[in-house]
């Protein structure tokens, strides 16, 4: 349910569209940049590093997969986009250099200035929305985890707690997600949506997987680690600039 909701603000809002809107798409930067890295740091990278602590006996064999994971996330953002030599065309005014003209009209000192050339646009960023679906479907598949193993480990008051919690933190980031699908990502508001169920429908698979397997506090939290990076590198290296 949450997956929905930025499509629904959008509608809501009758924003038009969004990847021309210059000033709209400079505030959904700075609204996700602060969401993706405060889910990474307030949430993703801290239990990671505390599911770690309780999972191995000493400080160095937790320490070297924590880092190895995130690194790994974030790395696994640059292979990416490295797959996709058009996510890296930096599109310019014109292809030649702008002249300017100057002197008098019959000065022989006059310099014409050549037709600017526009490049097409980029329409669809393939690696970007491949990082922006990864992370996010990571993300859920340990919020499924956490949900199973509060019902079956706990009570069910707290099962319905720990949902509630998912809930609350995931509003945030699914808006931010597709936002950034729909611009930067160059989705329609139907592919973006799209994208952001098939993410979110990972819950309900992470669910199942702990009730089969009962994984480990220590893979939970390589899966957490590796989310957390992709997050920063879509935050910190592709979304920031903007």
């Amino acid at each position: 349910a949450c997956t929905v909701v930025g499509a629904i603000l959008r509608f809501a809002f009758g924003v038009g569209k969004l990847e021309e809107n210059e000033p709209f798409t400079m505030g959904v930067a700075a609204f996700a940049v602060g969401c993706l890295l405060a889910t990474a740091f307030y949430l993703l990278l801290i239990e990671a590093s505390h599911l770690l602590a309780v999972s191995y006996q000493t400080e160095v064999q937790g320490n070297w997969r924590f880092g190895t994971c995130v690194l790994a996330g974030y790395l696994l953002g640059m292979v990416s986009a490295a797959a996709d030599p058009s996510h890296l065309y930096v599109a310019d005014d014109c292809e030649k250099p702008c002249c300017i003209e100057n002197g008098a009209p019959d000065s022989p000192d006059l310099v014409k200035a050549e037709p600017m050339v526009r490049p097409e646009k980029k329409k669809v960023d393939a690696s970007f929305c491949f990082a922006i679906f990864l992370s996010d479907f990571l993300h859920n598949f340990v919020d499924g985890i956490f949900i199973a193993n509060a019902f079956l480990d706990c009570s069910v008051a707290k099962g319905w707690t720990v949902s509630s919690a998912t809930v609350a933190h995931e509003l945030a980031q699914e808006v931010s997600g597709f936002f950034l699908l729909v611009t930067k990502g160059g989705l329609s508001t139907v592919q973006a949506l799209a994208v952001n169920v098939a993410s979110g429908c990972s819950v309900v698979v992470g669910a199942a997987w702990f009730l089969w397997l009962e994984p480990g506090n220590g893979d939970r939290a390589m899966l957490l680690a590796v989310s957390g990076g992709v997050y920063v590198y879509v935050a910190a290296t592709e979304w920031a600039p903007t």
